[in-house]
């Protein structure tokens, strides 16, 4: 059942909001931003996690297709925005038939539940699901995964396609920014690490569009409470950069100069999924149709650092 801290009706006219990986990271900013604007929002957990204290919580266990049915059934949402994922590429090479549990069963069993309560479903998917070799890739370019974890988002948004009435598909691109207890963000990571003096290893052929999550926030919650339906929207930020220059980038603001930031190709190995050079995503169509405008990279990674030194 919900967790509820003092029960109360829905508000009249504010849709309620299920929003699945309250504990991760896209799911817990997901879930802060709508609480702040005032929207009656549900996070769903697998398990025991930080979650803001005034956040109504349920269970939801994606290979148990029981409790996304009860989820969806005991929460009734008008909108349900679909960000848990296994979504660590080299988690799902290692694991692939968990990642086709979680990413395509559990993605069917939500769509069918959001189809049976008549709830406008939001699937948010990914870059991976391009070759990442001739980017940037508009939403108009076929999809050709060479990755298990592009593979499961895919099949993925062709089970939203075909169950799902009313749907929005949104494909992010490399997210940055303040992550949560439970996960910590790729800027974390780099934070953690350059701060206290570690080497850290980057490709200097994998270029990315880098989003601050709270852009790809911003840009999901316009396109869920809009009347947009059966649509592909790609979310991203305005410039190309490799992930060896990111890093560097991120380096020069944290001011950390004593740490090393070592390059590498990507046919070097690093990781075991495929990892595509040329993986950017175009925006042109988020910026007609949502008025999307993300913040410069600067911007969000002198905000990344800001909070990051005001909880270290």
């Amino acid at each position: 059942m919900v967790r509820v801290g003092t029960a109360k009706m829905q508000m009249d006219n504010v849709p309620r909001v299920l929003v699945t990986g309250a504990c991760g990271f896209l799911g817990g900013h997901l879930c802060r931003r709508f609480g702040v604007e005032s929207y009656d929002v549900v996070g769903t957990t697998r398990s025991d996690c930080a979650v803001p204290s005034k956040l109504k919580t349920v269970r939801l266990d994606l290979c148990d297709h029981t409790s996304v049915s009860a989820a969806v059934e005991n929460t009734r949402p008008q909108i349900i925005v679909h960000a848990a994922a296994v979504c660590r590429p080299d988690v799902c090479e290692e694991r692939p038939s968990l990642a086709f549990a979680v990413n395509v069963l559990g993605t069917k069993a939500l769509a069918s539940a959001a189809r049976s309560f008549g709830a406008r479903f939001v699937f948010v998917s990914s870059d991976f699901v391009f070759d990442g070799d001739e980017g940037p890739y508009s939403e108009s370019d076929l999809p050709e995964p060479k990755s298990v974890y592009g593979h499961t988002k895919l099949e993925a948004e062709k089970i939203v396609q075909k169950h799902v009435l009313n749907y929005a598909i949104i494909r992010l691109s490399l997210l940055f920014g303040m992550g949560t207890i439970k996960h910590m963000s790729m800027s974390d990571h780099l934070i953690t690490a350059l701060s206290s003096g570690q080497g850290v290893t980057a490709h200097t052929d994998e270029y990315r569009t880098p989003l601050h999550v709270s852009d790809a926030v911003d840009g999901i919650i316009r396109l869920a409470l809009s009347d947009h339906s059966g649509v592909v929207v790609h979310l991203a930020g305005d410039e190309r950069l490799s992930r060896y220059s990111f890093a560097y980038r991120l380096q020069s603001h944290l001011r950390a100069s004593n740490a090393q930031i070592i390059g590498t190709r990507i046919d070097e190995g690093l990781g075991r999924a495929y990892r595509g050079k040329e993986c950017t995503l175009d925006c042109t169509k988020a910026h007609l149709l949502l008025g999307f405008k993300p913040q410069s990279i600067e911007k969000g990674l002198r905000r990344t650092i800001a909070e990051w030194r005001g909880t270290s």
